[in-house]
């Protein structure tokens, strides 16, 4: 039986579609503790920055969360390690750098909230930054940001 997981890569997406606020899937790669270590994918609901190990993640029909989460498990493979990043599923025409700036404050708010609202908030600053992004289907667009986080701890 699994015991620990040791994330090595990792990330998040958003959930919405009546999931509770803060609420994020993490998508991860690393290291859990079997009878012996082993290399594992997993997918795990984040509840205000903490992961709830014990419980399965739950796609809300009529979201694009399965969607984005199945993105972001095609691009776990190509993110560094130890690094935060945050997968976004938009349903859009047009991709300008107007609409890179609005998604960059999104990305900044959501994590910025998600660190304030856990058990021990601290105050952070970040750098977010469009590493890449990809038409899933006509008129919807995937975003990976790459996020370098600066905090009061």
């Amino acid at each position: 039986m699994a015991q620990v997981f040791k994330a090595k890569k990792t990330i998040f997406v958003p959930a919405t579609g009546g999931h509770p606020e803060n609420t994020e899937y993490r998508v991860a790669w690393g290291q859990e503790q079997w009878s012996n270590p082993t290399d594992v994918t997993k997918v795990q609901m984040v509840y205000k920055g903490a992961v709830a190990g014990m419980l399965s993640p739950s796609f809300p029909d009529g979201t694009l969360d399965l969607k984005a989460v199945r993105v972001a498990l095609e691009w776990l493979d190509e993110v560094d390690e130890d690094t935060y990043y945050v997968c976004l599923l938009k349903e859009i025409t047009n991709v300008d750098s107007n609409l890179i700036e609005a998604l960059e404050d999104e990305v900044d708010n959501w994590v910025v909230n998600v660190f304030e609202s856990k058990r021990k908030p601290q105050m952070i600053l970040t750098d977010v930054s469009l590493e890449k992004e990809r038409e899933v289907e006509n008129g919807l667009v995937a975003f990976l940001f790459k996020v370098k986080i600066f905090s009061s701890k």
